[in-house]
């Protein structure tokens, strides 16, 4: 290499490693999460770390997270893959017909063996052994994946190459017996087009108040009331798009939310854990008219942020607890002892990834006081 090309080397990566910089300290871009993933860090440039492969690669990360009009560039390279070829340029989104997406992970997902559906099986038996023995009651509610109840908008091709119809009834048959199990949503979206989101992952309001009707009469049958609720369109509201912001490609559409009208019931307190929105634990209290009695825990994935604010007026005192996001150790323990009636809700595919966990924690938990 000559002089001129190693010092035109040099200059290239000084313009790469600053450019980003500048870009965002005036304000020509502004670095945000388009791809559903926390942006890289900078990484610590010790005098250990710069003898250190990984650190150049998350530098290199760093700033390609940083690059100027990333987002506009990934936007429109996954539009025309979608156009071109009716498929993701990424490997974590599939797309679907009508504008439908779904989730890689699941309608890739291999079909589950014996031993695998054989643990479920086992860690439900511990989970039921346990909470008997602790004097509490619980619950298994099972929200299905949307791949198992909307497959018809699935590519011909990848309908026939996915395990998706034989490992939800793997799981039904695992989970027969507990209450409620699956919820039934599942048969609730044979005649009905409309209870999940078409470019989410998650059921919608109209999908989790379902849920929210299996959920509270399993505890306090009859309770429950579907005319309690009446849903508006709220325009402009950012539409829970998470497969589209994975593939960089984000967007506005008005939204239907649910509205629950229990005439006699008081909020008394609404605590979230670190004063977030979405935070990974809510408490919630009610009093006045009739509702489910005792100290109510529900640990839940994903889908029970849905469900939270449409089932919550049914319950005299209930905690939300997310357990798909590192939220457990010790403060899971002490919620679970502190409970009358533990309810755990997890999607298809969780109930195979964090059963396990869970009943390691159950097992941990104290005994409910006096």
């Amino acid at each position: 290499m000559t002089r001129r090309s190693h010092l035109l080397v040099c200059v290239c990566f000084l313009l790469a490693l600053f450019v980003p910089f500048t870009a965002v300290v005036t304000g020509l871009t502004d670095p945000r999460i388009i791809e559903n993933r926390p942006l890289t860090k900078f990484p610590r440039l010790s005098p250990t770390g710069l003898l250190k492969a990984d650190t150049y690669s998350q530098l290199g990360a760093y700033i390609v997270d940083r690059l100027p009009w990333r987002d506009r560039a990934i936007a429109e390279r996954e539009r025309a893959s979608v156009a071109l070829f009716d498929e993701s340029a990424g490997d974590v989104v599939v797309v679907g017909t009508d504008g439908w997406r779904y989730l890689a992970e699941n309608v890739r997902q291999p079909c589950y063996t014996a031993a695998e559906i054989d643990q479920v099986r086992t860690d439900l038996a511990r989970l039921s052994s346990l909470f008997a023995r602790s004097g509490r009651q619980w619950r298994l509610l099972v929200p299905p994946q949307k791949e198992t109840v909307y497959p018809q908008h699935l590519q011909p091709r990848d309908r026939r190459s996915s395990c998706i119809a034989d490992n939800s009834a793997a799981l039904q048959a695992a989970t027969r017996g507990t209450d409620p199990g699956y919820s039934t949503v599942l048969t609730a979206t044979q005649t009905d087009p409309g209870l999940y989101h078409p470019a989410g992952t998650h059921w919608n309001d109209r999908g989790a108040v379902v849920g929210a009707g299996d959920l509270v009469d399993s505890l306090q049958p009859g309770l429950f009331d579907a005319g309690a609720y009446s849903f508006r369109v709220v325009e402009g509201e950012v539409l829970d798009t998470d497969l589209l912001r994975t593939q960089g490609t984000p967007g506005l559409d008005d939204v239907e939310r649910a509205e629950v009208s229990r005439p006699g019931v008081e909020v008394t307190l609404i605590d979230r854990a670190g004063s977030k929105p979405a935070a990974p634990v809510v408490r919630q209290l009610r009093s006045g008219a009739p509702l489910v009695p005792g100290r109510v825990l529900v640990l839940h994935d994903s889908f029970g942020m849905s469900l939270e604010p449409v089932a919550s007026p049914w319950f005299a005192d209930v905690t939300w607890f997310t357990v798909n996001h590192g939220h457990q150790g010790d403060a899971l323990v002490r919620a679970i002892g502190q409970a009358d009636t533990v309810v755990i809700v997890l999607t298809e595919r969780h109930l195979v990834q964090f059963l396990g966990d869970l009943v390691d924690v159950v097992r941990s938990s104290s005994p409910p006081a006096g």
